[in-house]
């Protein structure tokens, strides 16, 4: 009973994840303050069923409590079609601010092996060209879907002016509700444009990240497989540097299956595993936009508030 009522204060999801993954790797009894939090807090019983809101229900409260994948339906508007062009113009000469910058993207390759023993390549993108998202829409119109995929991101820090003209935006627009403003997401964000032409999505393998984040459907479907992060032991995995990378399933897990479609937002709370495919259309161009927030019941979001003090908001520029 006691156990019950303390340990909650003591550990969040965040940082227990914190210190087993980024602050003690390797290190032994890292893994007992988030083996305490899952005995206290296990997996949810319903944890196998999508849970589905119409848009009218997204609303700071519900996002600042929310421990589980929600899928706003239906946002935007009847046949309202979303242009990142037209509705989203000062982002469009904009280069990213969240990577050092680099001549061309740089990947990290790594597998992934199922549990039966089937292997596939995992390319993660790291997105540090200084190329503006006008010229990587522009380089999507123009490939050639039936040669090869092709995938860009396009992501930078959210100040206090942009986060207000990005609310703006996405209130008249009608993809947010009135009363709801992007900073209720979180303490610190960015935004990122997720652009993908040919058979595979921007993140099509399993991985996860500190931060909470809105998935905004532009253009086209894509499903999503989400998996509670608590199961995380029944994986190997990798710190990339961007995300925890699943690269062995060594266990059966419960999978959410979501199907996105335009105009529907997807809340993802911090360390959910995830990966995303096509639901159709498998030569179809796509875009989405995110908003990541670190919240501030992990360290990284005071970590990253001092960093950005000191003027080091270039992640890779971090000192790990």
């Amino acid at each position: 009973m006691v156990t019950s009522l303390i340990v909650p204060w003591l550990f969040t999801l965040e940082l227990v994840y914190e210190v087993r993954f980024l602050l003690l790797p390797g290190v032994p009894l890292s893994w007992v303050p988030l083996y305490i939090y899952s005995r206290v807090n296990p997996p949810e019983a319903a944890a196998e069923e999508p849970r589905e809101m119409p848009c009218d229900r997204l609303s700071a409260n519900l996002i600042r409590s929310a421990n589980f994948p929600i899928l706003f339906k239906a946002c935007l508007p009847d046949a309202k079609e979303v242009s990142i062009d037209k509705d989203f113009p000062i982002f469009r000469t904009s280069v990213q601010t969240v990577f050092t910058p680099c001549k061309s993207n740089g990947v990290l390759g790594l597998q992934f092996e199922t549990l039966n023993g089937d292997v596939s390549e995992v390319s993660e993108i790291v997105p540090c060209e200084l190329t503006t998202l006008e010229e990587k829409m522009r380089a999507m119109k123009n490939h050639s879907t039936h040669d090869s995929s092709l995938s860009e991101a396009h992501v930078f820090w959210l100040n206090s002016t942009t986060t207000d003209i990005l609310d703006e935006h996405l209130h008249n627009i009608g993809f947010i509700p009135q009363a709801y403003n992007v900073k209720d997401t979180g303490a610190i964000c960015s935004v990122g444009f997720f652009l993908s032409a040919g058979s595979k999505t921007n993140v099509d393998y399993l991985h996860s990240h500190m931060d909470q984040f809105l998935s905004f459907g532009l253009e086209k479907s894509k499903v999503w497989e989400l998996i509670h992060p608590l199961h995380v032991d029944k994986f190997e995995t990798t710190w990339s540097g961007q995300s925890l990378v699943m690269t062995k399933q060594k266990e059966r897990v419960p999978v959410i299956t979501l199907n996105q479609e335009p105009g529907d937002v997807l809340f993802v709370p911090p360390w959910w595993m995830h990966k995303t495919s096509r639901k159709n259309d498998m030569y179809a161009r796509h875009a989405s936009m995110n908003v990541h927030c670190l919240t501030t019941r992990s360290l990284s979001a005071f970590g990253a508030l001092a960093l950005f003090s000191l003027g080091m908001e270039r992640i890779m520029e971090l000192p790990f």
